[in-house]
């Protein structure tokens, strides 16, 4: 009987051909050094005591002999008289699934491949195509308001935020935190405030649970509607917690496996993941802050932009956009944004020369913040700052070109803002 074994979404099925039947597992994880998932075996063949075709779905352990036998015995009951041997196919299925599991994805040979045309954005300067994007702060810095200018400006292709270029395509709004009534006000005050010719209509969907528990039913959404960007509110919640007995690090290498789904499911389609973080965080002095929980999330994310909140006067409220990581370009200058939240529930970004202070702002933070004043010398740049030269000297290097340029008199300039 021929079997044909492949990879779908964030798990395996084999095919049955001779006898049109499926047997797949998907929503995977390890507990006490043994692998689980969800097995589903269907079949299209008369004569199977399903109305629906489905033999059998349950929580499954591939890697326990008394489990397949068990299960086996099951599906030979359900599947009438198809003359299977159940027992050696799902031992086969396993065995498969497990090596599979160990290999990892095929080594292939790099360094004589074309060399990329440069970044392509989703939008530009925030989100580059086909890469996920972490944008964090404190609870009320206007995180998903802003996530919800960025889908608006993606679905309409209309910069929404000054500045902000999108590419358009559409979007899927994945939301843990609030509702659907919370989701329309946002995006219908942000296409008020942008002036919109007609409404935004975003495509979204509430979740529960962890993201890769549900990642193939959303690569089927994110496939079926040409999805360019998937919003994800918030990151928390989309992880999950790590599996009884699994490492502490597991739901986040998990959430971002899901997010290599999401975008293999269309090639391009961006993530825009919102984060939190503590306001211990926030008074930490010498770094900016880190979103919660492993560092994992630091370390996949392809871009990082922290949001922080200012002074409000009257409906206005000053936000600072710091970039603290980029994997696809240098790092670019802090972004001053204005946010009016006015009396007929529209919202109206616009940007500002002032940034909120930051008693954690990184040295080239306060480097730049030194330059803004003027041209200066290293050695009085270190004076301003109180800081060795050394260190400013090294800074200065590491963002040349980027945040600072160097004049032919030996001083430096802070380069302007990207917009």
């Amino acid at each position: 009987m021929r079997r044909v074994f492949e990879r779908q979404g964030l798990g395996f099925v084999m095919h049955l051909p001779d006898v049109a039947t499926d047997v797949a597992v998907d929503r995977l994880s390890r507990s006490r050094g043994e692998l689980h998932g969800e097995l589903l075996v269907t079949s299209g063949l008369p004569g199977t005591r399903s109305s629906t075709g489905h033999l059998h779905q349950a929580r499954f352990n591939l890697s326990g002999s008394e489990t397949r036998s068990r299960v086996a015995k099951a599906i030979g009951q359900r599947a009438g008289g198809m003359e299977v041997d159940w027992l050696d196919v799902l031992e086969d299925f396993c065995r498969r699934v497990l090596a599979a599991e160990r290999e990892g994805t095929p080594p292939i040979r790099v360094g004589a491949l074309p060399r990329a045309m440069g970044v392509e954005w989703r939008l530009d300067p925030l989100i580059p195509v086909g890469k996920p994007v972490i944008l964090y702060g404190e609870g009320g810095t206007g995180k998903s308001t802003l996530a919800a200018a960025c889908a608006v400006s993606v679905e309409t292709g209309i910069s929404v935020v000054p500045g902000f270029i999108p590419r358009k395509a559409s979007v899927l709004y994945l939301d843990w935190e609030s509702d659907q009534d919370e989701i329309n006000d946002r995006v219908r005050s942000v296409a008020m405030g942008a002036h919109l010719p007609g409404p935004a209509s975003i495509l979204y969907r509430a979740c529960h649970g962890p993201l890769a528990d549900q990642v193939e039913d959303l690569a089927r959404l994110v496939a079926e509607h040409s999805i360019g960007l998937v919003v994800v509110d918030s990151v928390g919640l989309a992880a999950g917690t790590s599996s009884d007995g699994g490492d502490a690090a597991e739901s986040a290498l998990r959430m971002f496996a899901a997010f290599r789904v999401l975008e293999a499911a269309r090639h391009g389609c961006s993530i825009l993941a919102i984060d939190h973080v503590s306001k211990a965080e926030t008074e930490v002095s010498g770094r900016s802050a880190r979103p919660y929980g492993s560092i994992y999330k630091v370390n996949l994310a392809r871009a990082m932009f922290e949001l922080r909140r200012g002074v409000t006067m009257g409906s206005t409220t000053n936000l600072g956009l710091y970039n603290t990581k980029s994997n696809v370009r240098g790092i670019i200058a802090p972004i001053g944004l204005e946010v009016d939240h006015a009396d007929d529930g529209s919202v109206l970004y616009a940007r500002s020369e002032h940034l909120p202070e930051r008693s954690q702002s990184t040295l080239a933070e306060r480097i730049y913040a030194a330059l803004s004043e003027g041209h200066l010398e290293i050695s009085d740049i270190a004076k301003a700052i109180r800081e060795p030269e050394n260190k400013v000297r090294a800074t200065l290097s590491r963002y040349r070109d980027n945040l600072f340029g160097r004049l032919p008199s030996g001083e430096w300039e802070a380069l302007p803002r990207a917009s």
